[in-house]
C-alpha cells in the first residue's frame, strides 16, 4: 500500500473530482425522472454538491499520509475551496 502513496498527486484529486461530480450529477438527474432539462438549475446545484463529495472524502482520509495532506493542500487549493465553500452551504442551508 505505501507503494502507491508517492503517486498520488493534486491531478488524481481533479480527476476524482470532476468524475465524482459528473457522476453524482446524472445520478441525480436520472432519479428524478423525465420532465427535468439536462442544464437546468437543479442539475447544476447537483454538479457543485458533487464538487465537494470527493475532496471532502480525501480530506477525512489524509490522516493516514502526510504526503497526501500535502498533496492536497499545495496542489489544489481552488477545488478544496470550492468543496469547503459548498460544504459551508450545505450546512448552512440545513
Amino acid at each position: 500500500m505505501a507503494y502507491f502513496w508517492p503517486h498520488i498527486d493534486g491531478n488524481w484529486v481533479d480527476l476524482g473530482t470532476i468524475i465524482v461530480a459528473m457522476a453524482f450529477g446524472v445520478i441525480r438527474f436520472c432519479q428524478t425522472g423525465p420532465g427535468r432539462a439536462i442544464l437546468d438549475r437543479q442539475t447544476r446545484k447537483d454538479f457543485l454538491d458533487g464538487t465537494a463529495i470527493f475532496p471532502l472524502l480525501v480530506l477525512a482520509g489524509s490522516f493516514a499520509s502526510t504526503d497526501l495532506t500535502r498533496a492536497l493542500m499545495q496542489s489544489n487549493r481552488l477545488i478544496l475551496s470550492i468543496a469547503g465553500f459548498v460544504a459551508l452551504i450545505a450546512i448552512l442551508e440545513d
